[in-house]
């Protein structure tokens, strides 16, 4: 089920219906144990809200990021915060 659920998030990202992407991901991290389902269902997640617009709400996600992949979600989660306008200073400290 957990599967199901990651993949329609997926096929909705693909189709490019953002919005029932970002639904979809927000439910398979939810019900994902922590592991590669969890990472992949939040970056997904991020990356739908990001395709929404929703710039400070993906770099919000991207810097709650405890995974190998922080680094690089902290350099995506600056990046928008400049998109959205907002001060670098507001990042939380690593």
């Amino acid at each position: 089920k957990k599967l199901a659920i990651y993949y329609t998030g997926f096929a909705q990202y693909q189709i490019a219906d953002f919005e029932q992407a970002t639904n979809w991901f927000e439910r398979a991290a939810e019900q994902s144990d922590d592991g590669i389902w969890r990472v992949g269902s939040y970056y997904n997640l991020g990356r739908s809200l990001e395709a929404e617009g929703r710039y400070a709400a993906a770099a919000a996600l991207y810097r709650q990021d405890k995974s190998v992949q922080r680094p690089m979600s902290i350099l995506r989660a600056a990046k928008l915060s400049e998109r959205a306008g907002l001060a670098a200073a507001n990042a939380p400290a690593e």
